[in-house]
């Protein structure tokens, strides 16, 4: 090329002279700026010829390769860290964990996320290292998902602590269909992992539970079954008439029955409930409790002590509902 352009009338120097026009192109804030070999690079411009002027006391300094001049008051300006862009200081983002890498807005938009990161603080993530939470509505930063409450599930995906559970150290999302909830040890299992659902209630047990009827292949749990049912299942060998005797209610028979939570009534409080069929007649108990002292004695201390306060309570009711049959039982006699 050397020789061709000789061949052609050019002739190569070691500097700049001043007063030596180069093509001006308007380009973003300023124009494209080529890069001047030799001593000489500053320029002025020249508007009405649209021409850039060597001048040694010029405004701008042609010595970059990106095509962006430099300028006197170099201090309004800085080097993206990322694509390395000459860029306003208007137009840059602190980004990272620590806000100590300064980007341009392209580089900002196109490569961060704003998500939570170390302590529920917000700042810009990198792309590679930020992860959507969908429920949220939410990015955050991968390393300090802890931080946040938010885990990964077994499928990929990443969740609230509030909307998954955790079994076999697994996480799985709360409605996901392949895990349930045992009424009678009050715990989230893997629904092929020995559980039997109840035809009627819908709720799930585990094959420890041996309180059900079987009838024309469906399962039922004894406190849901359909009075036709438990009519067509009933023995028919026993015609004795005794004097019906009022059941008396253990602790261990309470054990069975499922704590209900309620998580509609007003205010920040939780509403644990039992209920059950005694002698025919519904027994039922609750509790309201505030997310207060959830979040003091923890959730799974709640359960128990709710399920203490409230088995007391049905037994209370029950000894009361015995002897109003035992009344009545007399009366009629």
């Amino acid at each position: 090329m050397d020789t061709w352009l000789r061949e052609q009338g050019y002739r190569k120097e070691n500097y700049w002279e001043d007063g030596e026009r180069l093509a001006y192109h308007e380009a973003n804030d300023h124009f494209l700026a080529p890069y001047l070999d030799g001593g000489e690079k500053k320029v002025t411009i020249d508007a009405g010829a649209k021409a850039l002027v060597i001048d040694s006391d010029g405004e701008y300094t042609c010595d970059q390769t990106g095509g962006c001049p430099t300028y006197d008051n170099d201090e309004d300006y800085f080097e993206c860290d990322d694509c390395g862009d000459r860029t306003s200081n208007d137009d840059g983002y602190w980004v990272g964990r620590q806000e100590d890498t300064q980007v341009c807005d392209d580089c900002r938009s196109n490569h961060y996320q704003y998500a939570y990161g170390r302590r529920g603080a917000q700042y810009y993530v990198h792309e590679d290292n930020a992860v959507y939470v969908e429920s949220n509505s939410e990015h955050y930063d991968q390393d300090y998902l802890g931080d946040n409450n938010i885990v990964e599930l077994d499928n990929g995906d990443y969740e609230d602590v509030e909307n998954a559970v955790e079994v076999d150290g697994d996480w799985y999302h709360i409605d996901d269909e392949r895990i349930c909830r045992t009424e009678d040890t009050d715990e989230f299992m893997m629904v092929d992992d020995g559980c039997w659902q109840c035809a009627e209630s819908g709720n799930w047990y585990t094959d420890d539970c041996i309180k059900w009827t079987e009838y024309e292949g469906q399962r039922y749990h004894d406190d849901y079954i359909p009075k036709h049912i438990a009519d067509a299942t009933a023995d028919k060998d026993d015609d004795a008439e005794d004097e019906p005797v009022p059941t008396m209610l253990t602790m261990d028979m309470l054990s069975e029955v499922s704590l209900v939570e309620d998580y509609t009534v007003s205010g920040d409080h939780i509403r644990f409930s039992m209920t059950i069929l005694h002698d025919g007649v519904k027994l039922f108990a609750h509790r309201d409790v505030t997310a207060g002292h959830i979040r003091t004695f923890g959730f799974d201390n709640t359960r128990i002590e709710m399920r203490k306060i409230i088995s007391t309570e049905l037994m209370q009711m029950a000894y009361i509902n015995a002897n109003l049959a035992l009344e009545s039982t007399t009366e009629s006699n």
